[in-house]
């Protein structure tokens, strides 16, 4: 694809079981979506994982607690597994969500946010959550509410860049058409004139 190579079946079972059971705990609580909302909107709002903007996580979250007659105050820490309520009811939720996270951080399109490249171990990869204000998360000023902060591979948060220009710093700047690579499916990358469509191509 344009942002990420699968190199086994393997990471697409992976994937398609994850999807699955998330599916399944929808149906089953009866959770509705808004439209074109998913449960983890990171790559939506910029890679800055806002929690207040993860509605569909959010409500999951609160149902699935409901069903339990377990009325949570922190919906984000609950999330994150700083209320252990989650972690102990439903063990699978904390590993489909890391790697729905994992899958998701390697389709982000800015490449600042990846650590230096060396020779990392699987313990390294262990994400520890945390709900921090924006400001604690990435080190340095505005603070526009809480975000979900990961620590894994060496980085206190994985998705700080390092780079202090242009502001606010340190923040993730996600190329604005979605690809990390221009798309080879696109008529446009072998012809002289910009395509978009069909009739374009026949009109040329």
């Amino acid at each position: 694809s344009e942002t990420i190579e699968v190199t086994a079946p393997e990471l697409n079972i992976a994937r398609t079981a994850v999807v699955s059971y998330f599916s399944g705990v929808l149906e089953h609580l009866a959770i509705k979506k808004g439209k074109d909302e998913t449960l983890f909107d990171w790559d939506i709002h910029g890679w800055m994982l806002w929690t207040e903007k993860e509605k569909g996580l959010g409500r999951l979250v609160k149902k699935l607690c409901a069903a339990h007659l377990y009325q949570v105050g922190d919906w984000p820490a609950a999330a994150a597994g700083l209320d252990q309520y989650m972690g102990h009811t439903w063990p699978e939720y904390e590993c489909f969500r890391d790697i729905i996270f994992w899958w998701k951080y390697f389709l982000c399109t800015d490449l600042n946010v990846f650590p230096a490249t060396k020779d990392y171990i699987p313990m390294h990869a262990y994400l520890k959550w945390n709900v921090a204000d924006e400001q604690n998360a990435f080190g340095s000023a505005p603070n526009r509410g809480k975000v979900f902060q990961l620590s894994a591979l060496g980085k206190e948060h994985l998705m700080t860049t390092g780079q202090n220009w242009p502001h606010p710093a340190n923040r993730p700047k996600p190329k604005a058409t979605g690809l990390r690579w221009p798309s080879a499916a696109q008529a446009s990358q072998y012809t002289k004139q910009p395509v978009r469509t069909e009739d374009d191509l026949l009109y040329m």
